[in-house]
């Protein structure tokens, strides 16, 4: 699900969130930084399929965080 950061100027900025690629650690950074944000849902979508197609009307930036593959493929199994 994207993390929506309201700015003071415009429709703010998402993060798309790639499961097992440090969403939690973007929220409690966030937290700590001071930033306000919300998590938005799209309708039709999954909380993990939330794609820029799902908001049409949103012109800020955006991102995602993605991790290196053979880490990210280990952590869905838990292998060592």
């Amino acid at each position: 699900m994207p993390i929506h950061i309201q700015t003071p100027h415009g429709d703010g900025a998402l993060i798309y969130h790639v499961p097992k690629c440090g969403g939690n650690w973007v929220r409690a950074a966030l937290r700590a930084w001071g930033v306000e944000f919300h998590e938005w849902f799209a309708e039709g979508a999954s909380v993990e399929h939330s794609v820029p197609a799902h908001f049409p009307g949103f012109q800020g930036p955006s991102c995602v965080f993605v991790r290196e593959p053979v880490d990210w493929l280990r952590s869905w199994w838990r292998i060592p």
